[in-house]
Formats: C-alpha cells, structure tokens, sequence
C-alpha cells in the first residue's frame, strides 16, 4: 500500500466527509438550528428528550436551514415509504472539491455508499432487492423460526440468575449476530468477533464523525469485509449439479 492511500486519501475523504459538514452543523448548532442541535448533541450521548419535545413543538415536520426533521413516526414511516422522496448524496461537482473526492475514494464496502441498498434507487435497488427476497422469501424465513429459537434459548439458558448481566451484550446483541452468522456461515469460533467489528462499525451511518471514530470505523469495514467474502464466496466456488439426463429409449 502506498503512502498516499495508506494516509493521504484517507484524510482527504475524512475532511471532505466530515470534517467540512462537521463544522457547518456545529456552526448551525451554536445558531440554535435543531437538524445542527441533533447532530451535535447525539455525538455527545447528551439527553434528546427535550430537543425531541421542541422539534414536535414545532409541527409535524420542521424546517431547518440545514434540512428538515421531525420526531413523529407517522412522518417518518410516511416519508420512507413515499416512491416520490429518494435517497441523495452529497455532489461535490467539478470543482476541486470534486476532484479531491474522486481522487480519494475507496473500494471498501461501506454501509452509506453504492451498491448498499440504503443509497441506491431503481434500477439498481430492485436488482440488488430480487437478490435479497429471493434468499429471505416467506418460507425461507418462516424456516428460520425453530432454529432462531434455539438460539434464545440457548442464550437464556446460559446467563447466570445469581449475577446481573448486561442483556444488551449477552442477549440482545448475541442473538441476531448468531443467527445471521449462521446464515453466512461464519464459524463458532468468529462470532464474537462479528459482534465486535457490527459495534465498531454503527457510526459508519452517522455524520461528522471525528478522525479517530472515521478511521476506527474504515479499518472495522475492512476487517469485516474479509471475514465475510470467503462465506459468501463460497457457494459460487461450489460446482453447481448436473442434471439428471433422461433414459436413452433407442433401439
């Protein structure tokens, strides 16, 4: 790996993709904007039931000079449903800004970033979703049900009544961790560490992230993303069965 991709590029797309709207919504924050205030405040575990109680104060959907927000889930649920609203990335243009981003981008696979499902539209999203359903169809996951419970089971059983336990961390974590690496095929023995690395990796979805979290979490998608392309890679190294050829009645 060269210097520059090691740490030049890696620094240009933390500038360009957090630092700079970093400092615009702390910027807005400090003017008492609440989509600036959300950010802000979310990035320091502060309490948000106040701000929440003032955005609803301020009607269902509530404008701001750096966007809109609300905190109705009526709202919400009507906005990612809505076929007219789509999902939208940030466009630098031709300008230098521009130029600096396509320079610095990565090929690690990234929650915000295409060919994830959360930032694409049609066509792509209903090629990349037939791919989906066509695994996780009704009876697919309806087959999943005795073996999901099992692992709850399993789960509950062993936590210790005579010592308080961290449910988050050895329940509610565990359970979904151990079932999708079951569906990926990760071994026993790794699981622990998928859980770590999905830990590491949730602020990947959040803006303004800081230098260390933004390279803490670049360095988590890479781990993860090799401990995930073998399972899946998988299946299509397997040579696919031949079908059975029909009874020659010749003569």
């Amino acid at each position: 790996m060269s210097l520059a991709e090691e740490h030049v590029k890696p620094a240009v797309r933390w500038s360009i993709g957090h630092a700079l709207p970093r400092a615009v919504l702390r910027l807005a924050a400090r003017r008492g904007d609440l989509q600036g205030r959300i950010t802000v405040e979310a990035s320091t575990g502060a309490d948000l039931t106040g701000l929440f109680d003032e955005i609803r104060s301020r009607g269902p959907l509530a404008a701001t000079k750096v966007g809109h927000t609300t905190a109705r889930h009526a709202i919400v649920k009507e906005v990612l449903t809505d076929d007219a609203l789509v999902t939208t990335r940030p466009r630098y243009g031709a300008g230098i800004l521009g130029k600096l981003a396509a320079w610095s981008a990565t090929d690690v696979t990234h929650p915000v970033q295409p060919p994830s499902l959360l930032v694409v539209e049609p066509p792509a999203h209903t090629r990349y979703r037939k791919l989906v359903t066509r695994v996780f169809t009704a009876r697919a996951v309806e087959q999943l049900r005795d073996r999901t419970q099992e692992i709850a089971d399993e789960l509950l059983d062993g936590l210790d009544p005579a010592n308080p336990v961290d449910l988050i961390e050895t329940y509610c974590g565990l359970l979904p961790v151990t079932v999708i690496s079951e569906i990926l095929g990760v071994p026993p023995q790794e699981r622990a560490t998928v859980l770590a690395l999905g830990a590491a990796a949730a602020p990947s979805l959040d803006l303004g992230l800081s230098w260390r979290v933004f390279r803490t979490v670049e360095t988590t998608l890479n781990t993860f993303g090799r401990l995930a392309h073998p399972p899946l890679e998988r299946p299509a190294r397997q040579p696919r069965r031949q079908p059975a050829q029909p009874p020659d009645h010749r003569p």
